[in-house]
């Protein structure tokens, strides 16, 4: 599998970095990437970078080899992290990253996520064009290391779309389907703007809740912007009931967590 093709045009413009893969075991991503590496042979202006990041992980299909890639691309590493596989491959993708203008990142979830997308306020008007009801913002504080999170950090533009659930063909589909509505808004390709179908709502990353224990549970099925009640209990960890004392929508629901590991993010919808 190829893991890196750069397009470039005569023409002055964007320098654009479309990533998948960053997360072997989120297949629409590095599918997607796939679909351009042989589909766009050449850019109406600037230049494109196609990057497929962890194909080690691929390969075998889980998300990460030795460590989360994307809590990598950040300073102050623990130095064990120096060692993985995860983070020498980050390198060479920050010097892709550092030459780009704007980063499309392209991921999947669990079973019944839906699309949407993160960025910050910058890059809201590039989000405007693709077809996704929701809009996460401010996650950068609580997601440390991300890739659009380094983006951003530099003054750039950094995209993350979510393309829904990560064994659905069809999250594929729409991951080629949103970056072809991208390039084509920023005049890269020729291609029929797509209209959004959706009024677009901005929710602002407000907390994420980290398990305590080995022994949490989520007693609801949430799916990513359900909305928790004020009182509700959402977990339990342990012993110990979670809940909190206002309304809040919630996303990254994890089930599975063990202490240590991100649970829950909870947000709020901006007026």
């Amino acid at each position: 599998m190829k893991d890196y093709k750069q397009i470039k045009s005569k023409t002055k413009g964007p320098i654009i970095t479309i990533m998948g893969g960053i997360h072997g075991d989120e297949i629409c991503g590095y599918k997607a990437v796939e679909y351009f590496m042989q589909s766009i042979t050449s850019v109406n202006k600037g230049t494109l970078n196609l990057v497929i990041a962890n194909q080690l992980a691929i390969t075998h299909d889980k998300r990460e080899v030795n460590y989360n890639m994307n809590r990598i691309f950040r300073d102050n590493l623990p130095e064990q992290i120096k060692d993985t596989y995860e983070y020498k491959r980050s390198l060479e993708i920050k010097e892709t990253l550092d030459q780009s203008d704007i980063l499309i990142d392209l991921h999947s979830s669990v079973e019944g996520s839906q699309p949407f997308i993160i960025c910050e306020e910058n890059g809201l008007e590039i989000a405007s064009c693709v077809n996704v009801k929701n809009i996460l913002i401010n996650i950068d504080a609580f997601h440390p290391g991300s890739t659009d999170g380094y983006m951003n950090n530099k003054s750039k533009i950094g995209i993350c779309i979510e393309c829904g659930y990560k064994k659905d063909p069809e999250s594929t589909n729409f991951a080629i389907s949103a970056v072809e509505s991208i390039l084509a808004k920023l005049g890269l390709i020729d291609s029929d703007l797509k209209i959004n179908k959706y009024k677009q709502d901005v929710f602002r990353s407000e907390y994420i809740y980290t398990a305590k224990s080995n022994e949490f549970v989520i007693p609801e099925a949430y799916t990513d912007f359900d909305i928790v009640k004020a009182g509700d209990i959402v977990a339990m960890d342990g012993e110990a009931s979670v809940r909190f004392k206002k309304h809040y929508h919630i996303l990254f629901a994890n089930h599975k967590a063990k202490k240590g590991d991100e649970a829950f993010l909870l947000v709020e919808k901006q007026k």
